[in-house]
């Protein structure tokens, strides 16, 4: 039996706060911080709707990816609707091909990059501008990020509440383990986590993983999401739940269990996404995929719902509302809205609304709602009121909202530059048997010298597609 958490108090306060996923009152900034010299941060106007203040969200880059494309990534919306800062900063030691060094270098708190992460972290909580919950600041990335991500989430658990981790190698592997064979297990994995916190291991307690993979993946290991999943459910000591769920008819979600009612640990597999991080609807970029959710929007819901370190009056009377599934006709003239709702001990249901897109919707007492009914536009919300009574007459409210969009796909990115000069790079031109290969020729970019070589080639872009015809060239892709 599947379990997601239903929190009336972090619903309420997003209707008290009033937020909107369609007003855009912040804005990206460009700043220096925690010893990057580029961080593009978005700053909303509106507080978490959990604990005190906004949440903070770090996001890690790709190799060979500009932070730029996070900001066509629709985080904005991901900000604006949690009260989140995101922050996306670029990697200042970088190793080949722009990557976060994950497989470089010495994993320490005071070292490389692990250290600019954390202090980016501190700096902005310390920002009384920013109005940062130290309790609620989360780190993310994709690919190299991803696993940069979760060797600094094991670092500092005491830093970071949640880890984001999008076709993330784990940590402590190798480069070659990235494109190639799975390395590792899930016990090795967790046990490197766990000796990487030394004194802060505790902080695990309170920490809470997502990670995500798409189906489509040639380039990471697929098998690296439930890998790192696994070993971040040893660590915390939380058994998977039995079954899935699906979100948006998009992506499959597998959980674990948590204390209070939460999910410690959450695993995304996203259908047809291939090596991207997924910003939803209209999203566009080197690695950004267009096609499936808004993991952003997916992080942020999960993170606050889920946040073991907050303060948070939980009505263990409220209903219990799971199972919310939103699914638009393929014409998208129509949407279904499904869900369970269920009375806790000694209580009675006593109404069950359901508000798709402004208009509201009286559901039966069954426990289960099944709602369907026409729409327009492109970007609609749905919301699930359950109200119950106690024993004394006394009242309680769960209250759970989705947002989705029906927006036409017209531009989505997948990654299709590696901008790199291919004359430029080492070595390249020893390589045996390159003039023979066929076609070569003709591939954009490579310049005149593939016949002897690629030594003296001028070629400026080795698109992704290229890069999966080629694998024993895909160490060059992200």
């Amino acid at each position: 039996m599947m379990k997601k958490t239903a929190i009336s108090l972090a619903c309420a306060a997003v209707a008290a706060v009033g937020i909107s996923s369609t007003a855009m009152a912040g804005g990206w900034e460009t700043d220096r911080a925690g010893g990057f010299s580029s961080v593009y941060t978005y700053t909303p106007d509106d507080v978490s709707p959990v604990g005190e203040g906004r949440s903070l969200m770090i996001v890690l880059h790709g190799c060979t990816q500009p932070i730029n494309n996070y900001k066509t990534a629709n985080l904005d919306k991901v900000a604006e609707e949690w009260g989140m800062v995101v922050a996306v900063p670029d990697a200042a030691n970088k190793a080949g091909f722009s990557c976060w060094s994950y497989w470089q270098g010495t994993k320490s708190r005071s070292s490389g990059d692990y250290k600019n992460v954390i202090n980016l972290a501190k700096e902005y909580i310390a920002d009384p501008a920013k109005d940062i919950d130290p309790n609620q600041v989360y780190v993310a990335g994709l690919s190299s990020g991803g696993a940069f991500a979760m060797t600094v989430g094991c670092l500092a658990p005491d830093v970071f509440a949640g880890m984001g981790l999008d076709a993330a190698p784990s940590a402590g592997t190798s480069s070659s383990g990235a494109m190639g064979p799975k390395e590792s297990t899930v016990s090795q994995t967790a046990q490197r986590c766990k000796s990487y916190a030394g004194s802060y291991a505790s902080e695990f307690d309170t920490q809470i993983t997502n990670t995500a993979y798409g189906t489509s993946d040639s380039t990471v290991n697929t098998g690296y999401g439930l890998q790192n999943a696994s070993a971040m459910a040893s660590i915390y000591g939380v058994d998977k739940l039995s079954g899935t769920n699906s979100i948006e008819s998009k992506a499959k979600e597998t959980l674990w269990d948590g204390p209070d009612g939460t999910n410690q640990v959450s695993m995304l597999e996203l259908s047809g996404v291939s090596h991207a991080w997924p910003g939803g609807s209209g999203a566009r970029g080197s690695y950004i995929d267009g096609s499936n959710i808004n993991y952003g929007m997916y992080l942020a819901e999960y993170f606050a719902n889920n946040n073991l370190r907050i303060d948070r009056i939980v009505d263990e009377y409220a209903p219990a509302i799971s199972g919310l599934t939103v699914t638009p006709s393929e014409d998208k003239t129509s949407v279904s809205v499904e869900a369970t709702v269920e009375a806790a001990a000694d209580t009675t249901l006593t109404a069950v609304t359901v508000i798709i897109d402004g208009e509201e919707f009286e559901s039966p007492l069954d426990g289960y709602v099944s709602i369907e009914t026409g729409i327009s536009g492109d970007d609609h919300k749905v919301e699930i009121i359950a109200d119950s009574v106690d024993a004394e007459g006394n009242p309680h409210q769960t209250i759970k909202k989705k947002s989705f969009s029906t927006k036409e796909d017209t531009e989505t990115g997948n990654g299709t530059g590696l901008d790199l000069g291919l004359g430029s790079l080492p070595g390249m031109g020893s390589l045996p048997g390159l003039g023979s290969l066929p076609g070569m020729g003709s591939l954009p970019g490579m310049g005149s010298g593939i016949g002897t070589g690629i030594g003296t080639g001028t070629g400026t872009s080795v698109s992704s597609s290229w890069c999966s015809m080629m694998p024993w060239m895909s160490w060059m892709c992200n």
